[in-house]
């Protein structure tokens, strides 16, 4: 199904505040949303809660776009998240149900994510009505380097072809990450991986990003449009990973949610659930695309 509209709804906290912690440690997929007190279709419900000891990360991709981060207190049956939202908390057997008001509804189930090196990675590219054509457009999976602005390779990178206003892509993993994709956190084996979908003109006719810039800033290659969802990778853990914005990711390959850190002070990451994402994305004014910046750098 093809959405208009993408939602993205991430919260990413450290636990404080007296007493037993109500929320369950685990994972838990997304099950139900009631948004504006309409119930959301199963197939467009993408998201997942993780709790631990010390920290619970949200994520959930359906139809509007809100973010609350930080630490939060527990309080008369509700999550408050400092300088945040609050969220009416329910644990109803083994689901997890928080809310805002008698609107907007999240229901969670404990779910057990496996590990994989393949990952989806499809979508479209539409061109508004009296909007000009894209110079040579393509799209591409480029990734965050520590050495590099970002990295990209062929493989990652196609044409497309428009019928009528859409064009359609499938950049689809079957294996783990290539090395010049790779940020080690501790040694080989420890390592994640970070991809943005870029939707650009390619207008030196290379056939390939040379240069990760907005329209405005480059008369060589310019970024049209950017998923929101981003493709992560994580294999192992380490002390410095565990401590840093990306803590919550899961092993293997996951969509993930950019989610600002409060107590990190960074853009982070946030997986969401095993479910085939599909980015379906609309080109908006030159002028409107920001580049996100994701630091990777080792504290």
């Amino acid at each position: 199904m093809k959405r208009t509209a993408s939602i993205v709804l991430v919260l990413l906290a450290a636990a404080c505040g007296d007493g037993a912690a109500t929320l369950p440690n685990g994972t838990f997929r997304l099950v139900a949303e009631t948004l504006g007190g309409s119930a959301t279709p199963s197939e467009r419900l993408h998201g997942a809660l993780r709790v631990t000891d010390s920290a619970v990360a949200l994520g959930v991709v359906t139809s509007q776009m809100t973010a609350a981060l930080g630490a939060y207190t527990e309080k008369d049956g509700d999550v408050i998240v400092t300088n945040g939202p609050t969220y009416s908390l329910t644990v109803d057997g083994d689901r997890v149900i928080l809310a805002q008001g008698t609107q907007n509804r999240w229901t969670f189930e404990p779910f057990t994510p496996a590990a994989s090196n393949t990952l989806a990675v499809t979508g479209s590219v539409t061109v508004p009505s009296g909007q000009a054509a894209l110079d040579h457009p393509r799209v591409a999976m480029i990734f965050v380097s520590r050495d590099m602005p970002y990295v990209n390779s062929p493989r990652d990178d196609q044409a497309l072809n428009f019928t009528g206003a859409t064009a359609s892509f499938d950049l689809t993993r079957t294996d783990g990450p290539l090395g010049i994709e790779v940020i080690e956190w501790d040694s080989r084996t420890v390592v994640t991986s970070i991809g943005y979908i870029v939707v650009y003109e390619d207008k030196n006719n290379s056939s390939n990003l040379n240069e990760l810039a907005t329209c405005t800033t480059t008369t060589i290659d310019c970024i049209r449009a950017i998923s929101p969802v981003f493709i992560a990778y994580r294999s192992g853990d380490a002390p410095n990973l565990a401590a840093s914005q990306y803590a919550q990711l899961r092993n293997g390959w996951t969509h993930a949610l950019a989610a600002q850190h409060r107590s990190v002070g960074k853009l982070g990451l946030v997986s969401i659930d095993e479910g085939a994402y599909r980015h379906d994305l609309t080109v908006g004014s030159a002028s409107a695309v920001t580049i996100p910046q994701f630091d990777v750098s080792v504290q």
